[in-house]
């Protein structure tokens, strides 16, 4: 590998970045997380108005810019499940079950499920968010999530600081 190597193309090549470092320095920003890792940035084009949602094919994804509103209740953040199969069991409270799908007795476990009401311009959608890209998005686990829904304490995500989101949909 040689190092400035000294042919035209590089030249030009590095005289182009110096020239367009600052939309560079935007696009890496962009991309990358706060944690450090990249992310997937759609270009504006590829963003399109909730109203074109349902036009889209089904097992595809894309990209819309909209203001999330999250549920009220602290008890709609989470869904208890039976920890060997994942059936979802309609219970208020933690307590002990023999599942009816998989025949097991189990403790039930907490998952993170919530409903948002995504909304732009053009016209609002629901979506579902679950596991880990709602622990995430809540900066809680889902233990903390089901703690503070027990003792009524008011979920208040750091992420949700702005208006609007670019959000990644599959439909």
């Amino acid at each position: 590998m040689q190092i400035n190597p000294p042919y035209q193309q590089c030249l030009q090549l590095r005289k182009w970045i110096v020239e367009n470092r600052e939309i560079l320095a935007s696009f890496i920003a962009r991309s990358t997380s706060t944690s450090g890792s990249l992310i997937s940035v759609p270009m504006d084009e590829e963003i399109i108005p909730i109203v074109n949602v349902q036009s889209r094919q089904n097992g595809h994804t894309f990209f819309i810019e909209a203001k999330i509103s999250l549920p009220n209740d602290l008890k709609c953040f989470y869904v208890l499940i039976c920890p060997n199969c994942g059936q979802e069991v309609r219970s208020p409270v933690r307590r002990e079950i023999h599942c009816m799908n998989c025949n097991q007795q189990n403790m039930l476990t907490p998952r993170c499920r919530f409903d948002v009401n995504l909304q732009d311009t053009s016209g609002s959608v629901f979506g579902m968010i679950m596991g880990k890209e709602g622990e995430r998005i809540l900066s809680l686990t889902v233990e903390e999530v089901y703690e503070r829904a027990s003792v009524n304490v008011r979920i208040q995500s750091k992420q949700f600081t702005h208006d609007h989101f670019i959000i990644e949909l599959a439909k």
